[in-house]
């Protein structure tokens, strides 16, 4: 079946990796070989850390903090905001206990505030897919005779330990995918020598990916009544029109939840079950005759552009609907990064499902 869908579905993109250098500020023009110049903007207003920089490429930064094709053509941009954490903040007891059991001082409690952003409109980017490279300034007064390290709060309370990463004694740099809470703490030498971990995707150079506008194009009797996508298509057609007659055609619909609607509770039960992030219905309505055909004898191969308001980078899969109002979840089974496909004679309510690269799991 791969190689079946891998001969219909043709486009592929490639990943180009550069190295960066850590605690150095990537020059947003860097990515303009691969992508228009995201800018990258760090706005540090701590007053105990005199300077923050990430050295992740700011291209592999957007990816790994969610861009969505849509925010990427209207010139979204990356900014990182960072201040003094307050000291009644609730964060703060959870990062004060991790630092004294382990044997550490908090030196300065950061609030780091990454956001996806063209002015004021985006979304605040806490967890990201893959670890980014942060390097922190040390206070002038800065002790050498002792290490330092940070922590970082993580979404179940708990704290990520981190060690230095570069050899410079006035900075402290590290590899984190969670961006909100982030203490700079102290400890006596060799405190943070086991948590110098370096993560391998941190520097990669990605490509964003080019939206692929060509999925409406090939299949005729194709209709695309759509939003967030550029559309939909069910393949092979002539063995469609075969099952079910020339008088045949496909309507690609959006679809939005309804609060009352016991089907869309069931999705996003099934949505969060297979470790989804987020999702956007589609109906393919088929029509035999002018009659709609929720149910072919056969299966075929229906495949979506992916919704323009979903992340560009990551996994996705299907929600459909079965007969019997229950939902189940199947991943992409073509190789494309911007469509989705599954093999089904189904023809309801469908969603296409985002999630972190890796995440994402089947429900049958």
């Amino acid at each position: 079946m791969k190689k079946l869908v891998a001969t219909l579905l043709s486009i592929t993109l490639a990943l180009a990796m550069v190295l960066g250098m850590p605690g150095m500020m990537m020059d947003a023009s860097a990515d303009s070989i691969y992508h228009r110049p995201i800018k990258f903007n760090v706005n540090n207003g701590s007053t105990v850390v005199p300077r923050v920089s990430v050295s992740t490429p700011a291209v592999t930064t957007a990816l790994y903090a969610a861009m969505t094709y849509e925010q990427n053509e209207l010139d979204f941009n990356l900014i990182l905001n960072v201040n003094d954490q307050p000291a009644t903040a609730a964060s703060n007891v959870a990062v004060q206990y991790a630092a004294v059991a382990n044997g550490y001082a908090v030196v300065a409690n950061l609030d780091m505030d990454l956001e996806v952003n063209l002015r004021i409109f985006g979304h605040r980017a806490t967890e990201l897919a893959h670890p980014i490279r942060f390097a922190f300034w040390l206070p002038k007064d800065y002790d050498p005779n002792k290490d330092y390290g940070i922590l970082t709060l993580k979404p179940d309370g708990t704290c990520e330990i981190l060690g230095d990463l570069d050899a410079q004694a006035d900075t402290v740099t590290v590899d984190t995918k969670y961006v909100q809470h982030m203490a700079l703490v102290s400890g006596p030498k060799g405190s943070f020598d086991t948590h110098k971990i370096a993560d391998p995707h941190a520097l990669d150079q990605l490509v964003f990916p080019v939206y692929n506008s060509a999925v409406p194009s090939s299949i005729p009797d194709t209709y695309n009544n759509l939003r967030y996508l550029i559309g939909g298509v069910i393949s092979p057609w002539a063995e469609v029109k075969q099952e079910l007659g020339n008088n045949t055609y496909i309507d690609f619909r959006d679809s939005y939840p309804d609060d009352k609607n016991t089907l869309d509770d069931t999705f996003e039960a099934v949505q969060k079950a297979c470790g989804g992030k987020k999702m956007v219905y589609v109906d393919p309505y088929l029509y035999k005759d002018g009659k709609i055909i929720e149910q072919t004898n056969n299966k075929y191969i229906l495949t979506f552009s992916v919704p323009r308001n979903l992340p560009a980078y990551g996994e996705y899969a299907v929600a459909v609907c079965n007969m019997d109002g229950t939902v189940s979840v199947y991943k992409d089974i073509d190789f494309n990064d911007n469509t989705v496909s599954v093999y089904t004679n189904l023809f309801r309510k469908y969603g296409i499902i985002w999630g972190p690269e890796g995440t994402l799991k089947e429900i049958p």
